[in-house]
């Protein structure tokens, strides 16, 4: 419906009066134009839906980047850890050759030499070589750990009962694949350094 210009009542169809003031009015309401027009919805394009959040190809990019990562630590961590078996396994041997030594387990301490050294010194003179040293050896430590090939030297110092300290050199060879004692002094063998450290 229409409205009058003038006093703002509601008019009835097709009238030239208004009828609340009296004032003329201007044409017909069925002539009139409407006082508002609304935009004809079906003929505007509606405006696309934005996905809120990060595009596929960045999610993507963001997985295949931290699978990428934990591949690279995982590997770290096992190199890490082969490095430190390679130096862990002589040492290990050393301080259990030591350590049978120590407690007159002399037939451990027989195991662990080499299949040369077994063969180049006859049980009787390795016990006679050694057995003084039962109860003797309070406590020791590794100094330092070498590597050259299928060869070893480990570094011990070892505290005796009297409280006397030195260094002991266990020299090692790889024998089918596992560490065996060679022999042990108390100086360094040929080819390997005094040094300190791993």
């Amino acid at each position: 419906m229409a409205v009058c210009s003038n006093c703002g009542n509601e008019l009835p169809d097709r009238v030239s009066y208004c009828p609340g003031c009296g004032a003329q009015v201007a044409q017909m309401q069925s002539d009139a134009a409407p006082l508002f027009t609304s935009p004809a919805l079906s003929q505007t394009p509606s405006p696309r839906k934005t996905k809120k959040g990060l595009p596929t190809g960045a999610i993507i990019a963001i997985i295949a980047g931290c699978a990428t990562i934990i591949i690279v630590v995982a590997l770290v961590v096992l190199l890490a850890v082969s490095v430190v078996d390679i130096f862990k396994k002589p040492a290990d041997v050393a301080n259990a050759y030591i350590k049978a030594l120590s407690a007159g387990n002399l037939d451990t301490a027989w195991d662990y030499l080499s299949a040369r050294t077994q063969a180049e010194k006859d049980r009787a003179t390795f016990e006679s070589d050694v057995r003084g040293l039962e109860g003797r050896i309070r406590k020791w430590n590794t100094r330092s750990i070498q590597l050259r090939d299928h060869r070893a030297q480990i570094a011990l110092d070892v505290e005796l009962g009297s409280g006397e300290e030195t260094t002991v050199y266990v020299y090692l060879v790889k024998e089918n694949g596992e560490w065996r004692v060679r022999s042990a002094d108390e100086t360094p063998f040929p080819g390997f350094e005094e040094h300190e450290g791993v």
